[in-house]
């Protein structure tokens, strides 16, 4: 698991937020404040590790004939 960070505007974020950020949105849009941007960091799999490589595989050539299914 790799940790991404993005900065974006409140009206940008989307599901469920941390209480902690959320409050801070809360209190700042009840100060006028409504195009600050907040950090948001998200957990995403990496691309590169080998048991990812082996469950892409017959996702991606399942049409083609490369399991041996040539009609599809």
């Amino acid at each position: 698991m790799q940790s991404h960070t993005s900065y974006n505007k409140a009206a940008r974020l989307k599901g469920k937020l941390p209480q902690r950020l959320g409050a801070k949105i809360k209190e700042d849009f009840t100060n006028g404040l409504y195009d600050k941007r907040y950090q948001v960091t998200k957990k995403q799999l990496s691309v590169d590790t080998l048991e990812n490589r082996f469950n892409e595989l017959p996702t991606t050539y399942r049409g083609g004939g490369f399991l041996g299914n040539t009609h599809t």
